[in-house]
Order: structure tokens, then C-alpha cells, then sequence
């Protein structure tokens, strides 16, 4: 097992990410968006609340090595979304009388997420809280 910082991930991630956007291989571009997918702290599918609507939609998250939560319409070439910084993050709470819903509050914003199940949550609320508090 070896160990690589956070600076040298992100620095591998953006190296990689230059190599993915000159190279015009789609085998190329397939392996390196596989390599880059092993370099997230943590990712997997959430539903997450529409902030005006109201309406959930399942989204890829994953949490990149700059300590940041991003999200994608799908786990493969999905399209970018929004990043969070894990550093606005002001708290997290699991929402009363629901199954496996959370909720991530930001300074401007509080995020309702719902997990595939209670396992999932528990590691998404760990692990943003292991980030979070150092």
C-alpha cells in the first residue's frame, strides 16, 4: 500500500487531467477517466432535493482530493454538475421520521440527500466529518 498526500493527488489529478483533454484516443481517454475515478476519497449515488422545486434526482457525488464534493448526472462521462467545498460545510444532521436521509449545511445552503441506504449515510457522514474536523 502507498500512501500519497493530498497536494500530490491533486497534482496527479490535474496532470492527468491535462493528459485526458490533448489526448484523442478514446481508449486513452477511458483508462485515465477510470484512473481518476480511484482517486476520490469517496464517491457514490445519493439523491439529492431540489433547491427550488423540491424534487429529488439521483446524482454521482464524489469527493475530490481537494477536499471538495462534486456531482455528476452519471458515474461514467457524466456532465458536471456543482462542487461543494467541504470547507463551507457547517454541519450535517439526519433528517427525523426518514430512511437514510441527510442533511449538509453550508453558509449558504442546506443540501437534503437521501442514500441508497443507512450503511451509505453513515460513510458519507463520516467521512465529510473526518474532513471536516481535521
Amino acid at each position: 500500500v502507498v500512501t500519497i498526500g493530498f497536494d500530490k493527488i491533486l497534482e496527479l489529478e490535474l496532470w492527468l487531467q491535462e493528459l485526458k483533454r490533448l489526448s484523442p484516443s478514446v481508449e486513452c481517454q477511458e483508462l485515465l477517466c477510470d484512473d481518476l475515478s480511484k482517486m476520490y476519497l469517496h464517491s457514490g449515488w445519493l439523491s439529492k432535493k431540489a433547491e427550488t422545486v423540491g424534487q429529488s434526482r439521483n446524482r454521482y457525488f464524489a469527493l475530490m482530493p481537494d477536499l471538495s464534493l462534486s456531482y455528476f448526472t452519471d458515474e461514467r462521462n457524466g456532465t458536471f454538475i456543482k462542487k461543494i467545498s467541504c470547507h463551507d460545510i457547517t454541519s450535517f444532521k439526519k433528517i427525523a421520521n426518514t430512511t437514510n436521509e441527510f442533511e449538509v449545511s453550508t453558509s449558504n445552503r442546506v443540501y437534503q440527500f437521501k442514500a441508497p441506504n443507512s450503511k451509505e449515510r453513515y460513510l458519507w457522514i463520516q467521512t465529510l466529518l473526518g474532513l471536516i474536523n481535521g
